[in-house]
């Protein structure tokens, strides 16, 4: 596909064997938008592309959006979380054929790594964001939805009393537990540019009650004027046929201890 589109945004299975990928694009913008739009291809089982579309938030559907991470919803279609061009999270339903169901906007500015859909039929979403840190900076951010795509609960690390007001964090992977969620990422807690970066681990439970995180409220924004464009055909005439490697990297085993976390204070 073209060198100006990104698909590093998400993917995932389909329950028939295919595969559906998400991203932003350049190249296959609506005519008249002048920003990045969210990219969505379904291929079938044998890779060959079933329906493809863009997604433009705002002005006639012409404004921005990147679609950072998708998921299958287990009533049917897909959830996908981005970032308008406004900055702020955006999640957008469609169902299997990437027909629009509905779309919602906090009035929260971040970027979503991740999302997940949770057992309670709601959704977990991973990811970074400035607008809670008092020096507008990048903490690891996580957000709570129901199944509507109502904002549950926010958690942002925005303490700086540790000597380090200056991070550079993101969460990546969001997972459910029996008790709760963890969620995996990187930490760059610095005072200066060389500092290490290192792995974030964080546990919290179902109601967003954590260890030395914050919890912040926030309200929905509905989003009405949003628009879903068929690109199918074009995306269908870049497909390429990729060569396949077959050589196997070395793989060093590495044993581990779990540590069985039951409750905050461990």
């Amino acid at each position: 596909l073209p060198w100006n589109d990104y698909y590093q945004g998400g993917v995932a299975a389909t329950s028939d064997n295919g595969v559906i990928t998400t991203g932003w694009s350049w190249s296959y913008r609506m005519a008249g938008a002048v920003d990045r739009q969210g990219i969505v291809v379904k291929f079938n089982s044998t890779g060959s592309v079933d329906w493809a579309k863009i997604i433009g938030i705002g002005s006639g559907g012409l404004g921005g959006f990147d679609a950072a991470s998708i998921t299958p919803v287990s009533s049917g279609g897909y959830m996908i979380a981005g970032k308008s061009g406004s900055g702020f999270l955006t999640l957008v339903k469609i169902d299997a054929t990437g027909t629009l169901q509905w779309a919602k906007q906090t009035n929260e500015g971040g970027f979503p790594n991740r999302i997940i859909e949770t057992t309670d039929g709601g959704f977990l979403v991973a990811g970074t964001s400035p607008f809670w840190h008092p020096n507008n900076k990048l903490s690891r951010t996580q957000w709570k939805f129901d199944s509507s795509g109502n904002i549950l609960w926010t958690k942002s690390d925005i303490d700086i009393t540790d000597g380090h007001p200056n991070p550079f964090e993101q969460d990546y992977q969001p997972a459910e537990t029996d008790d709760g969620y963890i969620t995996a990422g990187f930490s760059h807690r610095h005072t200066d540019a060389y500092a290490e970066t290192q792995l974030s681990l964080q546990k919290f439970k179902f109601d967003g009650t954590t260890c030395g995180s914050n919890t912040v409220a926030a309200t929905d924004i509905n989003i009405t004027d949003i628009l879903i464009n068929d690109i199918t055909t074009k995306v269908q005439t870049y497909l390429q046929t990729p060569a396949v490697v077959t050589s196997n990297p070395a793989i060093t085993p590495v044993t581990v201890t779990p540590d069985n976390w039951t409750d905050c204070s461990q």
